[in-house]
């Protein structure tokens, strides 16, 4: 959302793009940043996906436009990420809000897109010294070894986990910005509507079907709007009302700090486990999610 990734990511891949400069919206993060700061009481944690920054860059390795070892991989990717979010973590800064950056590969082992392994002690640290953690999809090792995706979304979700368990502060609501003013049934045709709210028997009876009509992850490293659903639901299931909203100005992100129910909400339900686990739904093929 803060940067262009729709249109970078239509752009054909080429293998040598360290002396090129991705572009970011300045104006909507400091719009953004500003309006936070207005509302801003504690107990604020920022996570943010990767932008063009990540997935152009993990694409072009991943289709092997780019070919060499898995650290020039780890360290290009790592770096554009740093440069995105040093943009986001002084503009914050700017507009009056702690902001720190938490990498995480510091404190996050995965298995596989999933997180295996997630130390919340530095977050813990920086909430009890009224300092803002921001996260970001990013690289982490894998216990089986090299690195992989982890996105914004499937971090939110383990923060959302650790708070039920007590590991760090509860949760008391989640927001998703995104580029659209909510979840749609189907982009781009006649047939498609805007849903308000997303119960669990919904979800779970339509999911199979919005997948089908989705584009994700030939265009978006980590799953895209799909994912962005499931992590939603896993979310709502530990309790948690969970928002997607429009976020390209600041009339959703501001209708969200004050507590009313901007884009698609995620109603807070009591789930039986499966769900903040993510296999209470299963596809076409019969895998869990």
């Amino acid at each position: 959302m803060v940067t262009y990734k729709s249109d970078h990511l239509a752009e054909e891949l080429r293998w040598n793009e360290v002396k090129r400069h991705y572009p970011v919206r300045e104006k909507l993060i400091r719009s953004t940043a500003a309006e936070l700061g207005l509302y801003l009481d504690g107990g604020l944690m920022l996570v943010h996906g990767g932008g063009t920054h990540g997935h152009r860059t993990v694409l072009r390795w991943k289709e092997e436009v780019v070919r060499g070892k898995t650290t020039k991989m780890a360290w290009e990717v790592k770096w554009r990420m740093d440069q995105l979010s040093e943009m986001i973590i002084r503009t914050m800064g700017e507009e009056g809000i702690p902001a720190v950056s938490v990498s995480p590969s510091d404190i996050m082992r995965a298995d596989g897109e999933k997180i295996d392994m997630f130390d919340p002690t530095a977050i813990v640290d920086l909430l009890e010294r009224g300092m803002v953690p921001v996260l970001r999809g990013d690289l982490v090792p894998d216990i089986f070894g090299g690195w992989s995706v982890v996105s914004g979304d499937e971090q939110m979700v383990m923060l959302a986990f650790l708070g039920a368990k007590g590991m760090i502060p509860p949760i008391e609501r989640a927001g998703m910005m995104m580029s659209e003013d909510g979840f749609h049934t189907s982009y781009g045709t006649k047939k498609s509507r805007k849903l308000d709210s997303i119960g669990p028997d919904e979800f779970h009876r339509n999911l199979g079907k919005w997948e089908r009509v989705q584009l994700t992850s030939k265009t978006d490293a980590s799953g895209g709007i799909i994912n962005k659903l499931k992590a939603a639901h896993r979310i709502a299931s530990l309790g948690i009302d969970t928002s997607l909203f429009g976020g390209m100005d600041t009339d959703g992100l501001r209708a969200f700090l004050r507590g009313d129910r901007p884009g698609t909400l995620f109603k807070g339900f009591e789930g039986d486990g499966r769900c903040s686990l993510g296999i209470c739904q299963k596809n076409n093929r019969g895998d869990p999610h």
